[in-house]
């Protein structure tokens, strides 16, 4: 895939540069993982905590209270 694209791109660059894009664009897509990472694991433990335990339920007013008392 990059011979083809040196291929068709009019302009030449040397190899040290190729390596010092791939460089820094690697650093950078690292940085913007461990941000959504570190956010993503945040927000599913606030949502566990705040959402995982699920004891209550809706139920009719003329159901029968022991069976809805039982657990899923």
């Amino acid at each position: 895939m990059i011979w083809i694209w040196r291929n068709c791109t009019p302009v030449r660059l040397p190899q040290s540069s190729y390596n010092l894009i791939v460089k820094k664009a690697g650093q950078q897509i690292w940085g913007v993982t461990l941000f959504l990472l570190f956010f993503l694991v945040f927000y599913g433990i606030l949502g566990v905590q705040l959402f995982g335990n699920f004891e209550y339920h809706c139920v009719r007013r003329k159901s029968n209270r022991v069976r809805a008392r039982m657990q899923f």
